[in-house]
């Protein structure tokens, strides 16, 4: 699993690293499952999670995947920050929050993420 804990501003933060998959949606998927199991069994309200999504191709398959993982783990997390949405993927980010009911926050960069993520 790529995706792992980390530390930023003495706060621990978990980064769901779903770049550079680009249309390998297999393996994207694999990464989904990985992350949503691990993060299940942390306490509610726990997690500051940092969701990278890179150069990884936004398709319907991805963003169903995408979809029931933030379903599943939106009473776990506190905040939620996503680096890598596009004009082209901002619209799938949008439909995940709104079906997930999961806030999720736009960044352009994972050091501004981190900022809002620990703020």
């Amino acid at each position: 699993m790529k995706s792992h804990w980390a530390e930023y501003r003495n706060k621990k933060i978990f980064i769901a690293d779903y770049s550079n998959f680009e249309n390998n949606i297999g393996r994207l998927k694999n990464e989904i499952a990985e992350v949503t199991l691990a993060l299940s069994k942390e306490p509610t309200e726990s997690v500051l999670l940092l969701v990278d999504v890179r150069n990884t191709i936004g398709t319907k398959e991805a963003a169903d995947a995408l979809k029931a993982s933030a379903a599943a783990l939106k009473d776990i997390t506190i905040k939620t920050a996503v680096v890598g949405v596009s004009v082209f993927t901002k619209p799938i980010m949008l439909a995940i929050s709104f079906f997930s009911r999961m806030e999720l926050r736009p960044f352009d960069n994972s050091e501004t993420a981190g900022d809002w993520l620990t703020e």
